[in-house]
Parts: C-alpha cells; sequence; structure tokens
C-alpha cells in the first residue's frame, strides 16, 4: 500500500454502488486516473463538496489494487461554463490513465484561471492540431466539429448528416 499526495483536477465522478463515486481526476503527478472515493453520496460525506467538476484540490491518494481517496482540501473553485465542461469532457475522453503531462497540466491550470477555455489549444496538446485537419467525410478544410468517439474533425455540413452519436462531438 503506497500513499500519494497531489494536486489535481476534477475532471468529472460516477456513482458507484448505493454510497461510493468514482471519481476522475487530471493529476499533476500521474496524469488522468480514476480513484475510488468510500461513502462520498452519502449526504454526510466532507468530500464530496470538494469533488465538484472543474475544481483544483490537493489530495491523498492511497493505492492498493486500485487508487483510493482518503482525503481532499479545495485548492480552488474556478468559474465553470459550457467551454470548461467541454474540454474537462475531452480530457476525460482521450487521456489515457496514468501518463503524465506537465505542458498539459500547466496548460489547464492557466486555461481555468484565466475562464479562456481553447478547445483548439487543448486539441493540439492532445496531437490533433486544427490547422493541418480536414474534413473526414469531405476532405474540407472548413473544419467546425471534432468526433470523440471516431477522433476525427467534421465539417458543418457532414455533421449535419450525420444521424447518430451527435453527443460526442464538440464544436471547435
Amino acid at each position: 500500500m503506497r500513499e500519494h499526495f497531489t494536486e489535481a483536477v476534477v475532471l468529472g465522478t460516477t456513482p458507484l454502488g448505493l454510497s461510493d463515486r468514482v471519481v476522475n481526476l487530471y493529476t499533476r503527478d500521474f496524469g488522468r486516473l480514476e480513484a475510488k472515493v468510500v461513502a462520498a453520496r452519502k449526504i454526510t460525506s466532507k468530500l464530496s463538496p470538494h469533488l465538484e467538476e472543474g475544481n483544483l484540490i490537493e489530495t491523498r491518494l492511497v493505492e492498493k489494487k486500485r487508487f483510493i481517496v482518503t482525503d481532499a482540501v479545495l485548492k480552488k473553485r474556478f468559474t465553470k461554463n459550457i467551454q470548461v465542461f467541454e474540454v474537462l469532457f475531452l480530457l476525460k475522453s482521450l487521456l489515457p490513465e496514468l501518463v503524465p503531462d506537465l505542458r498539459l497540466w500547466h496548460g489547464l491550470i492557466q486555461s481555468l484561471q484565466k475562464e479562456s477555455m481553447d478547445k483548439k489549444i487543448f486539441l493540439k496538446l492532445l496531437g490533433y492540431n486544427a490547422v493541418f485537419a480536414s474534413c473526414e467525410s469531405c476532405g474540407s478544410r472548413q473544419i467546425n466539429y471534432f468526433s470523440i468517439l471516431d477522433q476525427v474533425f467534421l465539417c458543418h455540413r457532414c455533421f449535419r448528416n450525420m444521424s447518430s452519436l451527435k453527443f460526442k462531438v464538440i464544436s471547435i
């Protein structure tokens, strides 16, 4: 059993059983990871308010078979808007687990502090540069969307013709 203390941005949470929760974090030291939070869904949980999407926290993690959050302290609560949630969803969906990237970490913190989340910058940091992209369907250089599921760029016309899975597409 190992204990780690690190800064993290909360990317999202999902319920686990009746009272637990799984929190998706982007940490400075480990990159993206999922950790179990015991009793986080109980009304008396002291950790739950700190683990809201988009918060910067200092957390203590215990590593057994999986990571478990044993303590979390809110360091900074950032203003949240649709761009923030889209970037957090993008990072949660595309980043592999346990691959730290300090450029991405600093870019995320700076963007949250400036309240300016440019999805094209994060796509570029992840290796999807929109400058060189073209629509996957028709080849148009006028791209407007990025499909997270297929990891391709789309123009407005091809996006409109796409019938399914529009919820896994973000506008850029």
